[in-house]
């Protein structure tokens, strides 16, 4: 029967983190994760200094900073024009005065290098099916690759698959208010030449968001409820004709009250 002192049940930024700082304190963890390889779908970008922080005190920052595109100012604007500017070139408390903007499967595809390097196993096609207390312990079940199903044993079990979790046997029960949502991006060449390199911002459309992300390959994405009709003609409204607009249809994804996606 496997031990460890922590079973982590879920390998996404929080889970592959927590793996990599209780690891570096000397504590003997088990890391599982039911899908079978990493997600390639970017969910979010923006690492903020005190992430980076914490990533340099696990050794990764160098490697973030290198993949990533540092941003020294956020702006947020409306009817094409600028509201509200964030220079993150003042904090003077830090290493890092800047965001990064960095997808957030890049992230996770460094920290699971990070924890090979460490000799951290991570237990893929394994999913958490029931927790047993037992004294001081917990005894949690968990399928196998084969279709089969292990007991591990540890001493605390923490849940970092997000929504999931709240199903979890003896989770504490709170009512979701989370509203629906839509996530699309697409890449374009043409997009609105508002940004120097270094800075990011995000404009308002009624009920809809663009995020203008300043990389070599230009990014923009939208953030809004979940109506396909209505992020078609939000891009067409910023792209007019250009052939970005159905390479973002293909990329919709769908978001549902509470955080299903």
């Amino acid at each position: 029967m496997p031990r460890a002192q922590v079973l982590i049940v879920g390998a996404g930024p929080t889970g592959l983190v927590l793996a990599a700082e209780l690891t570096r304190l000397g504590v003997e963890i088990r890391i599982i994760d039911k899908h079978v390889s990493p997600l390639e779908l970017t969910k979010s970008a923006a690492l903020h200094a005190r992430t980076l922080e914490h990533f340099r005190d696990l050794g990764v920052a160098e490697r973030i900073l290198a993949e990533g595109q540092r941003v020294d100012v956020l702006t947020l604007r409306t009817s094409y024009r600028d509201r509200l500017s964030v220079d993150f070139r003042v904090l003077d408390d830090t290493g890092y005065p800047h965001m990064v903007d960095i997808p957030q499967n890049r992230t996770e595809h460094i920290l699971i290098g990070h924890l090979a390097q460490l000799g951290v196993p991570l237990h893929r096609s394994a999913t958490l099916v029931d927790l047993t207390p037992a004294g001081s312990e917990v005894t949690a079940r968990v399928t196998t690759p084969d279709g089969g199903a292990e007991t591990i044993t540890a001493q605390w079990v923490v849940g970092c698959d997000g929504a999931v979790t709240r199903r979890w046997p003896g989770a504490v029960d709170v009512r979701l208010l989370t509203p629906a949502w839509q996530v699309a991006q697409a890449t374009s060449a043409r997009v609105p030449v508002i940004l120097d390199r270094g800075r990011t911002a995000r404009d308002l459309y009624g009920s809809g968001a663009v995020a203008y992300l300043i990389r070599p390959d230009r990014h923009l994405g939208y953030v809004g409820p979940p109506d396909r009709d209505r992020i078609e003609r939000f891009l067409s409204t910023v792209l007019l004709d250009d052939p970005a607009v159905p390479t973002a249809r293909q990329g919709v994804r769908h978001g549902a009250p509470g955080g299903q996606r």
